[in-house]
């Protein structure tokens, strides 16, 4: 996607804020334009739909690393080891 977008075969793409940034960061010709006002970044976790009690307390944590700025700082730092990859 992002080859796509360098390349000039699209004007723009939406990604996640965490993403761009990291992005911007291995590509120093691209640039966040904007961001879409009231969009937030949205985490998905794969489970076993009978597992309810598991899906609670994920629900918490994602909620508690949410809050502290954690999910953010984790994301971040393994999206850029990916991106040295």
């Amino acid at each position: 996607m992002v080859e796509v977008l360098r390349r000039g075969n699209v004007d723009a793409i939406i990604l996640d804020r965490s993403i761009a940034t990291a992005l911007t960061k291995k590509f120093p010709d691209l640039k966040i334009a904007f961001e879409l006002p009231g969009s937030a970044g949205y985490n998905s976790v794969a489970m076993p739909k009978c597992a309810q009690d598991l899906k609670l307390v994920v629900d918490q944590v994602i909620e508690k690393l949410m809050q502290t700025g954690k999910l953010d700082e984790f994301f971040q730092r393994n999206f850029e080891l990916f991106l040295q990859s």
